[in-house]
């Protein structure tokens, strides 16, 4: 972090502070801070070919009185006339909160603090982009590299302050042939090592020259699969789309309501855990409400936690586990199982070794049916040996298939997926997941 990053954040926080001391009396105020201090480095044909410094400070204001409320998102302006216009805007934002209708079932606001936590991280400098662009310049490589520091905060006038601070990169970069097909990398994490970066572009290297060779066309059936832990990240993201939130279930449109009535189980090897102890995101979420740095989800393959958020427990007369409002879970873990990284291959046998997946949906929400297609290195295994690259293939299968009577195992080690969005501003979080063993499982 710079010392200049620090007087931006200090002079945001003063200016928040400033404002909570004019309030009238009857309201209460809660900030969101996202504040950021970021770099985007693209690279096309081995080269950096765009380099941006993106640093931005947002505030997201509630103004309360009684149970009425009203959010006004604000980018925070240094010198006197930004302070002016910021105030400004404040001021109209509480004299019009008069006019607004009373809210039902809103979170209770509290005065409780924590003590601010701080992702120290090792970032990449220009002498490691040197690098990176030595050991590429072989290749034909197009990719983004996003780094930088971002800080999520929670204030309110009663007292509260919550901090989080999160040093973290995401190289993701793709390999080409000469037949222009291509081996997807992703090199992510808090503590940049340029060893660790050689070994993902060997793998990468590894695959691009299975690529060169004719590809193989699978006829649709069923497969034993291996699902590297990039597949396993983005199938995460389908237990957050409807799946497990607390309300989807009470309305009956959550994707694992069979689950819920007994029809339908998982793996007892299953098991998926909120787990903030990773560092990856806040514990708390955009009420200030703290949740547990430990929460087990799915325990023995049955869903033992939902998320709950507060407008929920409330309506339903259920105790809270703090979701945010649209429940969901965040920072998942997926537990690893017990198959190594130099027996996947032989364990594997015969089928398909998938390293991404093009895109994934409900083909099927209420049975928890999902489609989607390979994509980049994905390959045919025959006798525990890669014969060739995949032409590409569409899947439609049951996550009670995957992740349970269909699942073999998970391998004895996990990855870490680092969120790579950053449309309006670049976004925190991740996953742990390891890889996973699959039989039986369909291709369309």
């Amino acid at each position: 972090m710079t010392n200049q990053y620090l007087e931006t954040l200090k002079a945001v926080n003063e200016f928040i502070q400033a404002i909570y001391g004019k309030l009238p009396e009857t309201v209460v105020a809660s900030v969101g801070v996202h504040a950021e201090a970021s770099c985007f480095y693209r690279f096309g044909q081995s080269q950096i070919r765009q380099a941006t410094q993106v640093d931005q400070y947002e505030m997201v204001w509630k103004f309360r009185d009684g149970k009425k409320q009203i959010e006004l998102k604000l980018d925070f302006e240094k010198g006197q006339q930004g302070t002016i216009a910021m105030s400004e805007a404040i001021w109209n934002s509480i004299d019009f909160l008069k006019e607004v209708p009373e809210s039902g079932n809103l979170p209770v606001w509290n005065s409780l603090n924590s003590e601010p936590v701080i992702g120290e991280g090792i970032l990449p400098n220009e002498d490691d982009l040197d690098k990176v662009l030595s050991a590429i310049k072989n290749f034909d490589c197009s990719g983004l590299l996003t780094t930088g520091t971002v800080t999520k905060s929670i204030s309110n006038s009663l007292g509260q302050f919550h901090q989080f601070t999160s040093s973290s990169f995401n190289l993701n970069y793709s390999l080409y042939s000469a037949k222009q097909k291509a081996v997807k990398e992703c090199y992510a994490g808090t503590h940049w090592r340029h060893d660790d970066f050689l070994k993902s572009l060997e793998r990468g290297k590894k695959f691009l020259d299975i690529m060169k060779l004719e590809s193989k066309k699978v006829l649709p059936g069923k497969y034993r699969v291996y699902f590297a832990p990039a597949c396993l990240e983005e199938l995460l993201f389908l237990f957050n789309w409807n799946g497990l939130s607390y309300r989807s279930l009470k309305m009956g449109t959550s994707a694992f309501l069979k689950h819920f009535q007994g029809l339908n189980q998982f793996s007892p090897h299953f098991q998926l855990t909120q787990n903030f102890k990773l560092n990856l995101t806040p514990a708390f979420n955009q009420e200030g409400e703290v949740r547990p740095s430990e929460l087990k989800i799915i325990e023995d393959g049955k869903v033992v936690n939902w998320a709950i958020s507060s407008h929920s427990a409330s309506e339903f007369g259920v105790t809270s586990n703090f979701a945010p409002y649209q429940e969901y879970f965040e920072s998942l873990e997926m537990i690893p199982g017990k198959l190594p990284a130099d027996s996947i291959l032989k364990e594997l046998n015969t089928g398909l070794y998938i390293s991404n997946l093009h895109y994934i949906n409900w083909s099927d929400q209420m049975n928890a049916r999902i489609t989607g297609m390979t994509r980049f290195a994905c390959f045919w295994v025959e006798n525990g040996k890669i014969i060739a690259p995949i032409q590409d293939l569409r899947f439609d299968e049951s996550l009670y298939h995957l992740f349970g009577k269909g699942l073999i195992d998970f391998t004895d080690f996990q990855e870490i997926a680092i969120d790579s969005d950053s449309y309006e501003r670049r976004a925190i979080g991740g996953s742990k997941v390891p890889g996973a063993l699959v039989k039986d499982f369909t291709f369309t």
